[in-house]
């Protein structure tokens, strides 16, 4: 093995090596957040916000309840589909070098199964979601890292230090000290140097920074490695449980993003044909559809994703949007009224149903339907009820 292959399997066992459970950085007490989550128990928000802090407290049952309640509420919240991803290692600290052991106990494989699936929903929904809970489960820095920088040069701290800024939120701070990475190795003459991870959490960082073309370029990598088999097989510093498909659809994300809207489209089509069920695949072709007024197009899109997850209510609440959109006032109506009745918690299609009906000059339907999101309405919809109130007083 070369040194440069060892130092890679060692930076992927130390990846997997547990540190003491980091505290979340709040902005409020547990007692606090637990009562914003009484009084607004309708704002996802305010469920998620307690659950974190339920983790500093090491109460893993309640953080739990507290992320399947934010759920319910957006099945689209995809923080809380990270948190639930990383809350496994969380209640098992050892969890980690089990897994990397190959010898995780047979009642918590599922966890592990459970957790992967919450890890993907969570990037499917949106790649670019917040991963701060993740920090809790990176090693902190050791004089193993310390010495592996002496054997190998800085770039390997600089992985390191990079992937902590990535969790902490510094995203500029990030990608330059991946891409003082990337200028050690020499990645533009040696491509093969860059291991998945590092092209993983590069592409990631300049995404959040606007560098699309980077992001398009890592993605586009990190498909064609995992499209040959053969490749796939050999390396093993993957630690992103991501599969092809996906990985064509993250990059579809990526050109999306980067404007390069028909490349974007036919990496879509192509990941549905893969994936049937991949509902973010037309949740993400409509809007490019919807931006340029291709109507017809997006509401055949956002039908598609409703057919793709009908237990998923948000998706009819964005299909009533689109509807009326494209001047189908009826079909909006429809829509946003079956949004209700799957989830009528929600407040979201409660506003914009009155909205509709008032359209439609039906005063008494309109009437109910501001008032029942009045009612609903968290504390940081204050906007939105302002709007609401003042459209119940145009009511005639």
């Amino acid at each position: 093995m070369s040194r440069f292959g060892a130092v890679v399997v060692l930076l992927a066992a130390i990846m997997f090596t547990p540190a003491a459970a980091q505290r979340i950085k709040l902005t409020a007490s547990l007692g606090d957040l637990e009562k914003a989550a009484r009084k607004d128990s309708n704002d996802a928000a305010a469920h998620y916000n307690v659950a974190l802090a339920y983790w500093n407290a090491k109460r893993w049952d309640d953080a739990d309840s507290a992320l399947h309640r934010a759920i319910r509420l957006e099945p689209r919240f995809a923080a809380a589909y990270m948190v639930l991803a990383a809350l496994p290692y969380a209640r098992r600290p050892q969890l980690l070098d089990e897994e990397y052991d190959h010898r995780v106990p047979d009642e918590w494989r599922s966890r592990i199964e459970e957790s992967e699936r919450r890890y993907r929903q969570a990037v499917l929904i949106d790649p670019l979601v917040e991963v701060r809970i993740g920090y809790v489960m990176l090693p902190t820095q050791s004089e193993f890292k310390a010495s592996l920088a002496v054997l190998f040069g800085d770039w390997v701290d600089d992985y390191v230090e990079a992937e902590d800024m990535y969790f902490e939120g510094r995203y500029q701070e990030a990608y330059d000290r991946f891409q003082r990475v990337y200028n050690d190795l020499n990645a533009g003459s040696h491509a093969r140097r860059l291991w998945n991870t590092l092209l993983f959490w590069h592409g990631l960082a300049a995404a959040q920074i606007q560098k699309h073309e980077d992001a398009v370029w890592d993605f586009g990598t990190l498909l064609d490695r995992s499209e040959d088999v053969e490749d796939r097989a050999k390396d093993s510093t993957l630690q992103v449980p991501l599969r092809t498909n996906e990985f064509r659809y993250v990059l579809a994300v990526m050109k999306q993003r980067a404007g390069q809207f028909n490349e974007a489209i036919d990496l879509y089509r192509r990941a549905l044909e893969n994936d049937i069920g991949l509902y973010m695949a037309h949740v993400r072709l409509a809007q490019i559809y919807e931006d340029y007024n291709m109507f017809p197009q997006a509401v055949a899109e956002r039908r598609a994703a409703v057919s793709a997850d009908p237990d998923d209510p948000s998706l009819l609440l964005d299909l009533g949007k689109t509807l009326a959109h494209a001047n189908q006032w009826i079909d909006a109506e429809k829509a946003l009224e079956d949004a209700v009745n799957a989830n009528p918690r929600d407040p979201r299609p409660h506003y914009f149903l009155g909205i509709i009906e008032q359209h439609q000059n039906k005063a008494q339907e309109a009437r109910t339907a501001f008032n029942d999101f009045i009612t609903l309405a968290p504390t940081r919809y204050a906007p939105q009820v302002a709007d609401a109130k003042q459209r119940l007083n145009a009511l005639h």
